[in-house]
């Protein structure tokens, strides 16, 4: 595999805002975000578990509480399913009713950004899909890396960091 972090296409270094697209782009071909499709009973079964799901609830109880308004789940799932830059159907595949952890610290759902095998299950536009990439890099997630009340890292600090340990 190349290493995404040394050499742009045009020959010289490239720069922060750069450096999780290029390591996007240079990960097996196997292992890149595709969107997958379900056959019908298998999409319904998925669509099922989500509209009981935790994950759900929140993502409702959140929307209520930071814009006062309430959404019935079958209208948010059928907008969470129009959502191209995540691959719900490769992740029911992978993980069926663990298709989502939850955080300790917030106490919230949240969808893996890589299936067992380390297929990506986050487009590489998904707002979080280089934290995946910075958990493998750097070793440690940027939301808390260090001690509280230090603020969590933004993705051109990440990016500096792995650059930095790669020279």
């Amino acid at each position: 595999m190349t290493t995404p972090h040394l050499l742009s296409q045009v020959g010289g270094i490239i720069g922060v805002a750069d450096y999780f697209d290029e390591y996007l782009g240079n990960i097996p071909s196997e292992l890149q975000y595709r969107q997958t499709n379900l056959d019908p009973d298998s999409k319904r079964e998925m669509l099922a578990y989500l509209l009981k799901s935790p994950w759900l609830d929140g993502i409702q109880k959140d929307i209520e509480e930071k814009s006062n308004r309430f959404i019935p789940k079958d209208e948010l799932l059928n907008e969470m399913m129009e959502n191209t830059d995540y691959d719900y159907g490769g992740a029911y595949l992978a993980r069926g009713t663990e298709m989502f952890g939850l955080d300790p610290e917030s106490e919230t759902y949240h969808g893996y950004s890589t299936t067992p095998l380390g297929q990506m299950l986050k487009a590489p536009d998904h707002k979080t899909a280089w934290k995946e990439i910075f958990m493998k890099e750097g070793g440690y997630t940027p939301d808390t890396p260090f001690a509280s009340p230090h603020p969590s890292l933004t993705r051109d600090q990440a990016a500096q960091i792995l650059m930095r340990k790669k020279f």
